[in-house]
């Protein structure tokens, strides 16, 4: 009910570009450690609800992605209407971009390589938790704008 209840919010605002996600456990997520029990959730509604809606709004599929570990159902699902489609998105996606992540839990993820399908790509990850953020702040600046050099 409360996803039914989000998405029905979603009718009163204007939007160009809607993201779903479905939940994926991380391996170093405590949802994943405390072995997660699913709730049983009418997925069928949900995405009639969700097509319903984005058809209203005059949006169209314009990606879908799979991730590992999703629980039970679904992909995340990119809409728009036509021509604000969120290349962001699909450059992610495609893992053609590289992003520089500042704040905690964020991941810098610098691409190496000249494009071709044998690059590699380096990450850094920003610690989550608060004090361990600030203490190796500067320290991983450092590290993380060297990867854009």
């Amino acid at each position: 009910e409360d996803i039914l209840y989000t998405l029905e919010e979603l009718k009163k605002y204007p939007s160009e570009n809607l993201t779903t996600h479905v939940l994926a456990l991380k391996k170093a997520s405590v949802l994943f450690k405390d072995q997660y029990i699913p709730i049983v959730l009418d997925y069928k509604k949900i995405e009639e609800k969700l097509y319903e809606i984005t058809k209203e709004k005059g949006m169209k599929p314009y990606y879908m992605y799979r991730q590992k570990n999703s629980v039970e159902w679904g992909e995340n699902l990119g809409f728009s209407i036509e021509g604000a489609e969120s290349i962001f998105n699909i450059e992610m996606i495609e893992e053609n971009q590289s992003t520089l992540g500042l704040g905690g839990g964020a991941i810098t993820k610098s691409i190496i390589g000249n494009g071709e399908k044998n690059d590699k790509i380096k990450r850094i990850v920003s610690p989550k938790e608060p004090i361990a953020y600030v203490k190796q702040m500067r320290e991983r600046l450092v590290k993380k704008l060297e990867l854009f050099k």
